[in-house]
């Protein structure tokens, strides 16, 4: 079958669209409201999103993407980070599924999800709210979690939605705290053992998976992408001097000559950054251009202005500390 998304109907009882990007990892986001004169007493507020990913390891940053109603109205999720700067993601779990889709609840603003789903709370050790927040202790987050993060809010990328649903708040964040429980750990190889987590995912409709089984593939070739599989910076700066080569030579054949984000990203992102970098250098590029990717200045800092959309063109609105990177016509 073939079918254009929001042009010709695929002729099934279900969207099969998101059954097809499968295996999603859930994005169980806890955070605190922010208090005002219709709230004074801030409360908790866990939810989880089936749109949630990873996206750098050196910081490591993190996302997830909450649909606005048909009448615009945002997710908590989304107004208590945006509002106070911080929130936490918690790994949901096999054992916490029931905990996990109680949460997912559609409730007014204000109810904790903490009390409704009967969940024990631990707190986060280093996030500070950026507004006032009396009786703060830390943001909430799932005792029985056996992975954590603690996130300071970085930005927030606004997309369109057709009708009726309403548009789409994308929000990253930078992962200063990262809690893992001894036991999920494997003492020989040092690595979190995933069959002992056993993550849930979604896959479509309401539908769940599991993972208990993973297998292992190493990637051949240089040592420096390996390194970047395995997270790790200095390995990868220690596998440029190995070979006598300056950084983020290994992938010069992958440089960019022009302004623009590489549309091609390979396992160690940090070396095609820096390939990207040391070539719009050497072509007469600023660093300081339209897509600049050290994330320092006019590069991966754009803030989202919360104005809604720009509406058939899919493109986002920006306004803060940069703009965007690239992304494609649609986001």
């Amino acid at each position: 079958m073939f079918y254009q998304p929001g042009t010709t109907d695929h002729n099934l009882p279900f969207d099969p669209f998101k059954a097809c990007v499968v295996p999603r990892p859930i994005g169980w986001i806890s955070t605190v409201s922010a208090t005002n004169q219709s709230n004074s007493e801030p409360t908790a507020n866990l939810a989880p999103y089936s749109q949630f990913q990873n996206l750098t390891f050196d910081p490591p940053y993190v996302m997830f993407s909450a649909n606005q109603t048909p009448e615009n109205i945002r997710k908590d999720s989304v107004v208590n980070a945006e509002s106070t700067g911080i929130f936490c993601w918690q790994l949901a779990t096999y054992p916490l599924r029931e905990a996990v889709n109680v949460t997912s609840e559609q409730v007014p603003y204000g109810v904790d999800e903490f009390e409704r789903a009967k969940l024990e709370r631990t707190y986060s050790q280093l996030l500070s709210p950026k507004c006032p927040v009396p009786n703060f202790r830390g943001v909430p987050m799932v005792k029985d979690s056996p992975v954590r993060f603690e996130c300071e809010y970085h930005s927030t990328i606004r997309l369109p939605g057709n009708p009726p649903m309403g548009t789409v708040d994308i929000v990253i964040g930078k992962v200063i705290g990262v809690y893992i429980a001894d036991e999920v750990i494997n003492t020989q190889t040092g690595k979190v053992d995933v069959a002992k987590t056993e993550p849930i995912a979604r896959c479509g409709y309401y539908d769940y998976a599991v993972v208990r089984e993973c297998f292992e593939m190493k990637m051949p070739g240089a040592e420096i992408m390996r390194a970047g599989l395995e997270g790790s910076s200095k390995k990868n700066k220690e596998a440029n001097v190995k070979n006598g080569e300056e950084k983020g030579a290994a992938t010069e054949e992958h440089h960019w000559s022009g302004h623009g984000a590489p549309s091609t990203f390979g396992a160690d992102v940090d070396a095609y950054y820096d390939s990207w970098n040391s070539a719009a250098q050497r072509n007469g590029n600023s660093r300081q251009g339209s897509t600049q990717i050290n994330g320092n200045a006019a590069g991966t800092n754009g803030v989202v202005n919360g104005e809604g959309s720009n509406g058939a063109s899919g493109e986002a609105h920006w306004s803060g500390r940069g703009a965007p990177s690239t992304f494609g016509a649609t986001g």
